[in-house]
């Protein structure tokens, strides 16, 4: 009898443990889905940022990214987004449009 009523008890643990564990494993994969849908948005207002920054400092608003990256220490993940960056003029803010690579 005994042994039976350990074996009940094992098998309800054993439920309850991957019931944890495939709840933390959506739960992370919630995230990450969130994460990638406001990337873009984050990225963009990075660059804007940076810009504003440069702006202050210098005077007018960079004509490049490049020149963020090497100035004022922007990361841009090129591996995943397009980056479009258009400047009209030094004392305008710049246009920034980021675009997915998956879209294409």
């Amino acid at each position: 009898m005994r042994e039976k009523k350990k074996s009940k008890y094992g098998f309800l643990l054993v439920v309850l443990l991957l019931a944890v564990v495939l709840g933390s494993l959506w739960g992370i994969a919630q995230k990450d889905s969130a994460r990638r849908q406001n990337a873009p948005t984050a990225m963009k207002n990075s660059i804007l940022r940076c810009a504003a920054q440069c702006y202050a400092v210098e005077g007018n608003y960079p004509g490049s990214l490049s020149y963020l990256e090497e100035h004022y220490g922007l990361r841009i993940n090129t591996a995943d987004y397009y980056v479009v960056y258009n400047v009209f003029a030094s004392n305008v803010p710049p246009e920034v449009r980021i675009v997915s690579k998956d879209a294409h």
